[in-house]
Order: structure tokens, then C-alpha cells, then sequence
């Protein structure tokens, strides 16, 4: 009998749950260098198959194939070269997209900054697509109104929290990822880290990166402790015109490292400080120009959005 759940397997192996067991069935909608190394440490952990479940399963897989799933969308509102700074909606855009081809669903992409509608029109064309399921992937609040389009759908939220909506949402544990950054900042030998964050995203995200990172802070000797910049403004990014504020804080507090949602603008920034500060990101990318930082590991918070979905209409 397997006694090795698959979610210990997908969480040793940084994928879904979902990529996992399709994996084990070599399944072809995942790439053989994947589904060979998931079949390797799912050995190496005693995974075996359970033949009655996986007979059981074949029969549930078959009807579902027999009938059409829903198709879903992804509802976002950025103008296609601005969204080619926000990383994080490209990285849950990609998860989401793989994730819903693997589930065998229709993927749809509804940008409201190219083709702008109301609620109600937004609805008829959802409707006339066939559309079941909706992830919003926003950069701004959003209200009740412009969400629910009607019992018809399923909603998901993806990247960002409103506890005053009633609908799912996915994404990371950014009150976690905040302390934790601190955290290994301090075990690398870093004694005195600061703390740069937009008002703008803070507020977007309900304090999370600024509660963690204080709690973080306070790991820190009390004369080292620095206080957190919340840089002014409703942007998601630092903006040219706060660098003399940004500059000013770092001149007074003279941190030994820098903690930022907006590693790039911080570099550039710090062009002209000497010595400059080693910069992390507290949400991080391989192509970002920064020492290192925290690995959100959006495309799977995408991938859960589907999850999520998937749960409310199959």
C-alpha cells in the first residue's frame, strides 16, 4: 500500500501536488526530465501505487474526459508594458496557465486595460465563452461590485488579500516571508538590515510585508534595530521623486544591507553611495540585479488559484 502522501513528495520537490500525480502516472503534459525526477524521489521516499486506487481513478479520469470541463479566465487590469515590470503577475499568469492546461482546462486572458467594460459586459462575454471560473490578478483594491458577476461563477483572488470580499484567494505567507528574510539576513553576519517598502504595495496587501519584517526587526541588537521606510504614494514601485527621502534615510541610518520589494529602483538608487549596501528582495527572481532574497515561488500561488477553482466547479 502507498503510505508516502504526495503532497510530502510535491513539497520535497518544490511542485504541485497536481504536477506530482501526473508525474507518477507518466503522463505526458509533463516533461520527462520532470516526470523522471519525480518518479526517482518519490522511489527513494517508499512510494508505491495502490492498485485499487488507481483503478478507481482511471474510472473517475474517464468520465471526466467524456464531458466538457468549464472553461476559466484570468482578469487583470495592467497595460501590456507596464506588465512587463510586475514579475509577479507574469509568474502567476504562467502558473496558472500551465496549472489549468494540466487540469484540462481552457485558459482564457481578459485584460481590461486593452479592452475596458463594465461589470455587466465583462459578464456576457465571460458567459458567451463559457466561462465558469474567474481569477482576478489585480494591482488595486477591488470592490464588491466589480467582482461578483452573478452565481454563475467561481471566484478566486491571486496575489493579493481583501478580507471584505468574499471570495478565495491564493497567495503566500508574506507576514512569514517578511520575518524569515530578516531572519537570514541576521544568520549571514548582516547587523544592522533596513527596510524599504511603498506604501502603496504595503497597503495593497494588508500590512503583511511590514508586520513581518518588524517582527523580524526585532531579532536585531536594540541599537541596530532600524526603523522600516515606508516610502509615500499609492504606486506599487519607489519613484524617482522619493529618492531624496530614500537617500536621506540611508544617510542617517547607514544600514548594512537593504530589504526592498523594489530591488531595481534601489540599485539605481544606490549608485551614487559609497560603500553601497548589498541589496535583497523580498520578493525574488533569478534576473533581478540584488545579492539574493526570498523565493515567493509565485507560479505555484498561481497554480493554487486553479486549485481553488478547480475545487468550486468540477
Amino acid at each position: 500500500m502507498n503510505r508516502v502522501p504526495l503532497a510530502q513528495i510535491a513539497s520535497r520537490l518544490s511542485l504541485s501536488r497536481s504536477t506530482v500525480s501526473y508525474a507518477l502516472r507518466n503522463d505526458a503534459r509533463i516533461a520527462e526530465a520532470t516526470r523522471k525526477r519525480v518518479q526517482a524521489v518519490a522511489g527513494e521516499m517508499g512510494w508505491r501505487p495502490d492498485p485499487e486506487l488507481t483503478k478507481a481513478m482511471h474510472m473517475v479520469r474517464s468520465t471526466l474526459r467524456r464531458r466538457d470541463l468549464p472553461n476559466i479566465a484570468i482578469v487583470l487590469d495592467k497595460q501590456p508594458a507596464a506588465l512587463q515590470r510586475e514579475r509577479c503577475m507574469q509568474h502567476h499568469l504562467r502558473g496558472i496557465r500551465r496549472h489549468g492546461e494540466e487540469l484540462g482546462f481552457a485558459v482564457d486572458v481578459v485584460n481590461l486595460a486593452s479592452r475596458p467594460m463594465q461589470p455587466e459586459g465583462l459578464r456576457r462575454m465571460l458567459t458567451s465563452r463559457g466561462v465558469k471560473g474567474v481569477i482576478y490578478s489585480m494591482n488595486h483594491r477591488l470592490k464588491r461590485d466589480e467582482v461578483y458577476l452573478g452565481d454563475e461563477f467561481a471566484y478566486v483572488s491571486v496575489g493579493m488579500r481583501q478580507p471584505e470580499l468574499p471570495i478565495h484567494y491564493a497567495m503566500n505567507n508574506l507576514m512569514s516571508t517578511g520575518h524569515q528574510a530578516v531572519a537570514e539576513l541576521l544568520a549571514m553576519g548582516f547587523r544592522r538590515p533596513g527596510v524599504v517598502v511603498p506604501q502603496g504595495i504595503d497597503d495593497k496587501l494588508c500590512h503583511s510585508f511590514y508586520g513581518g519584517v518588524e517582527s523580524g526587526l526585532i531579532l536585531c541588537p536594540a541599537g541596530d534595530r532600524l526603523p522600516v521606510l515606508l516610502v509615500p504614494g499609492n504606486d506599487l514601485w519607489i519613484d524617482d521623486g522619493s529618492f531624496p527621502l530614500v537617500r536621506a534615510w540611508v544617510d542617517t541610518h547607514r544600514p548594512d544591507c537593504i530589504l526592498t520589494t523594489d530591488a531595481e529602483q534601489m540599485q539605481k538608487l544606490l549608485a551614487g553611495v559609497a560603500p553601497s549596501p548589498p541589496v535583497f528582495s523580498l520578493d525574488y527572481y533569478p534576473d533581478l540585479p540584488v545579492e539574493g532574497g526570498m523565493d515567493g515561488r509565485q507560479e505555484q500561488v498561481g497554480a493554487a488559484a486553479v486549485d481553488l477553482l478547480a475545487l468550486q466547479i468540477t
